[in-house]
């Protein structure tokens, strides 16, 4: 049987993928499945589950407004291309990166990967940082 997609582990996962986008530096398109794949493996969680499991918080932070997408070019700065709104991905972009097998390889990333990364928007950060009550619950439970 397929692992739940909802549920405190998703929401969890989900939520704390926005804390690190907020706390932490941009994150690459991958690293929320690298993480499931390693440190934040889920038990019972088959490849296509974690695969599933981050598309799907990637897409729900998106299409709250939590985060936004934005393209690398070659030889660019991340910090530099996190700050220009020209990088951003449109909706469309977003919905066909996301649906794209280049960042779920199990041996890593594509030398000719597209170098999409993520980050929060305004109201993403305050989100992170005021987070709903049935979160916070959930991070304690996470620290003990």
């Amino acid at each position: 049987m397929p692992h739940q997609l909802t549920g405190d582990a998703f929401e969890a996962f989900k939520w704390n993928m926005l804390g690190d986008a907020v706390f932490e530096d941009w994150q690459g398109l991958w690293e929320p499945l690298w993480w499931l794949r390693g440190g934040g493996a889920i038990d019972g969680q088959s490849e296509a589950d974690r695969q599933a499991f981050a598309e799907r918080a990637l897409r729900e932070l998106y299409a709250d407004g939590l985060i936004y997408f934005f393209r690398v070019p070659a030889w660019g700065d991340i910090n530099a291309s996190g700050e220009d709104a020209r990088l951003r991905l449109t909706a469309a972009q977003v919905d066909a990166t996301l649906a794209a097998a280049w960042w779920r390889g199990v041996d890593g990333l594509p030398a000719d990967h597209p170098n999409v990364w993520w980050g929060p928007t305004e109201p993403g950060e305050s989100a992170a940082n005021n987070p709903p009550d049935h979160i916070r619950s959930l991070w304690r439970l996470d620290a003990l």
